[in-house]
């Protein structure tokens, strides 16, 4: 610590020699210390300019007693003073990094970032649905689904728009009658229905979108038929584009019927016998496929019973012997 003082190792051993020897002259203090007497003389000097030695008559120098305090006390004053200057020095190096940094985080936050994205693929474009479905705050609203985007099951836009209903989104959906035909899509109108979800059926002009939060829509180009490498889909940002969606949505949803009287009610039920009803000419036409009972239960999502129920009711109606002339006859009627 002695460098602190500017002083160094011979400066402290004469400072000792007096601490100990309270008497000595110049000429001791050299002659203990080896040290030449020129230095003696100025290192001493040195150590009276710094309040640790006093000169003393006749001719003796001595250690004073408030030496260490008074050169403690010294000490602290110039650490204080140099420790302020470095944090004054910290402070405008800390202002001056936090401005260049608020400087560029601002110019990115203006700088032109892309509204209207489009969306590689319709995996991708399934994704990026359910993963809005799933972050959506307030609202999920969604129009002219013909497509596989919101089929039911785990980990889906339907699964994961049920999951939002439950902690209190918003959840509407509109579906064109001719979408409602389909048995699979009245199968997740129905659960939605079942669910709570309001659901309304109404004519549109094939546009399809979800619409999450009335901040970002997904518009999707595939329908039923048309093959998933053709589909295109964009995802929209843009603040104008998204308003006129909110609005044709609005507009759609005053004009729509409420669907909860005609979807949550028995849609299975025979039709009579001069008619066929939707399930039934699915039926048909699974089984002029070559299907097994067991795999259009599957598809439709009811029992094998049920299948063989309405197999039984058809051949009654038509009437026919066999599942064969079943098909033959309903060809005929025109229920294929």
């Amino acid at each position: 610590m002695w460098d602190l003082l500017g002083l160094d190792y011979r400066d402290e051993s004469i400072y000792r020699h007096h601490v100990v020897h309270p008497d000595s002259t110049m000429s001791q203090t050299a002659a203990a210390t080896g040290l030449p007497p020129d230095f003696v003389t100025a290192s001493l000097e040195r150590l009276m300019s710094c309040g640790l030695l006093r000169r003393e008559p006749p001719g003796h120098i001595a250690a004073t007693s408030t030496g260490p305090t008074v050169v403690g006390e010294r000490l602290r004053g110039e650490l204080d003073a140099q420790h302020a200057r470095r944090r004054s020095q910290l402070a405008l190096f800390q202002s001056e990094l936090t401005r260049m940094v608020n400087d560029h985080l601002l110019s990115r936050a203006y700088a032109p970032v892309p509204q209207v994205d489009r969306l590689p693929s319709a995996d991708a474009a399934d994704l990026r649905i359910t993963e809005l479905v799933c972050n959506a705050r307030a609202e999920v609203h969604q129009i002219d689904t013909e497509t596989d985007q919101f089929r039911p099951g785990a980990g889906s836009a339907a699964h994961a728009a049920l999951k939002a209903h439950q902690r209190g989104v918003d959840v509407r959906a509109i579906y064109p009658p001719a979408d409602l035909a389909r048995p699979e899509l009245r199968r997740t109108a129905v659960t939605q229905l079942r669910a709570g979800i309001q659901v309304r059926t109404t004519v549109t002009t094939g546009t399809q979108f979800f619409l999450v939060d009335r901040s970002v829509a997904i518009l999707t180009g595939r329908r039923a038929g048309t093959p998933a490498h053709a589909a295109q889909s964009v995802l929209v940002r843009e603040g104008l584009l998204v308003e006129m969606l909110t609005r044709l949505f609005d507009l759609w949803w005053r004009e729509a019927g409420d669907a909860t009287t005609s979807y949550t009610t028995d849609q299975q039920g025979p039709a009579g016998d001069g008619e066929v009803s939707d399930d039934e000419r699915m039926v048909l036409q699974l089984l002029g496929e070559g299907l097994k009972d067991e795999t259009v239960a599957k598809k439709l999502g009811i029992s094998v019973r049920t299948v063989r129920r309405k197999i039984s009711d058809l051949q009654r109606r038509l009437p026919a012997e066999s599942r064969f002339q079943a098909g033959v006859l309903a060809n005929r009627r025109g229920w294929l």
